[in-house]
């Protein structure tokens, strides 16, 4: 564990760890993220969100549509919902195929005094889904509600004959 001392006292901070029950289903392989969090060190007890850009010629798919990624808001036209992976809740979908970024992003969280990795997924940041049961109220949740009613994710199914 490194300390630095800066104005407010001892800072502690550590490497981060992959958390069983992280998110690991948007494409990105395990050892690409465990290369991704070998030397990097974060503040320990806060949530820390990471943007990484990939060398040249590396791409992963990204799943996002809106403002963030480059595009006009997500109309709700466009938008049927339905749930991703085991999550419990309902998505904002659009059928469209992921496009490729250089971007990843990892999203950080304090567990058991330590920080453990609890998503990456290609592309810029996104704040949770407004579904999401660890939100429920309070200014993350209306900010997630604003950032979902501009934006929509890839139905992964897009392209198939299930879709």
């Amino acid at each position: 564990m490194d300390t630095t001392t800066t104005d407010d006292g001892p800072t502690r901070y550590t490497e981060p760890t992959i958390h069983p029950d992280a998110h690991m289903d948007h494409g990105i392989p395990e050892d690409a993220v465990r290369g991704f969090l070998h030397g990097l060190r974060v503040r320990k007890g806060l949530v820390t969100v990471r943007e990484i850009t990939l060398p040249e010629g590396s791409e992963v798919s990204c799943g996002l549509f809106g403002p963030a990624a480059g595009d006009a808001p997500v109309d709700e036209s466009r938008v049927n919902y339905g749930r991703r992976g085991d999550r419990p809740y309902f998505s904002r979908l659009i059928q469209e195929c992921p496009r490729k970024t250089r971007t990843v992003t990892l999203v950080l969280v304090p567990h058991e005094g330590g920080v453990v990795l609890a998503t990456a997924y290609g592309g810029p940041q996104a704040p949770q889904e407004p579904g999401d049961p660890r939100i429920s109220s309070g200014p993350i949740y209306r900010e997630a509600l604003r950032f979902w009613s501009q934006h929509a994710l890839a139905d992964e199914r897009a392209g198939s004959d299930d879709a």
